[in-house]
């Protein structure tokens, strides 16, 4: 606001100006700062992608070449060629440049590694996977259900050996409109006062 003169308005004048050019500069530091505060969010969101992305356990990969080499010594060509087959496609897929998959290339991915576990651990497990019809286009993070199943395996199933054991993997829609997987084995269980422990980290 522009007021001539050197009266009492003036002065008042001049001070609303200062005081709104003040709010400006705070208002423009705020924006600035929340601008930010987004990116760096952004930046972590997309660290904590690609590392999980990076996540193939070096485990998995040592025992899956030490039961292809065990296959070799057998001199079962075919299952080599399987198994060789379906650890290349699960690096490529790996280490494909985008953070982001479709849920049918996911799947595509699990039952590759599902293929190498069947050669590991012949007739020990059986696995059921199952997606809602009309969400196989749907982008999800790449490389997010292989750890689950790992998990279910080597903690649920295997220790239950020389008994079969079952997974089941299924992909669906809430009411919500949000992805639901869920990752469910018929293993030895979580004894009762670690899943309360596993819950209460949960819940705080």
């Amino acid at each position: 606001v522009k007021v001539k003169g050197k009266n009492e308005i003036t002065t008042l004048t001049t001070n609303i100006n200062q005081m709104l050019n003040e709010i400006n500069e705070l208002t423009h530091t705020v924006l600035q700062n929340q601008s930010r505060l987004y990116e760096i969010k952004l930046s972590k969101d997309q660290a904590q992608i690609l590392a999980l992305q990076t996540q193939i356990n070096p485990h998995f990969l040592y025992n899956t070449l030490n039961s292809i080499q065990g296959l070799a010594y057998q001199g079962k060509c075919e299952e080599i060629c399987t198994a060789v087959t379906a650890l290349s496609y699960m690096m490529r897929y790996n280490i494909n440049g985008s953070s982001m998959t479709q849920i049918k290339s996911e799947f595509l991915c699990i039952e590759k590694y599902l293929q190498i576990i069947n050669l590991r651990f012949p007739n020990r497990f059986q696995f059921h996977l199952s997606m809602e019809d009309g969400i196989e286009d749907y982008e999800m993070p790449r490389f997010l259900l292989q750890p689950l199943l790992e998990n279910a395996i080597s903690h649920g199933l295997e220790p239950r050996f020389p008994q079969k054991g079952t997974l089941t993997l299924t992909a669906s829609l809430n009411s919500n409109s949000i992805l639901h997987f869920e990752c469910r084995d018929d293993g030895v269980g979580i004894p009762p006062d670690k899943l309360q422990e596993l819950r209460q980290k949960l819940e705080n």
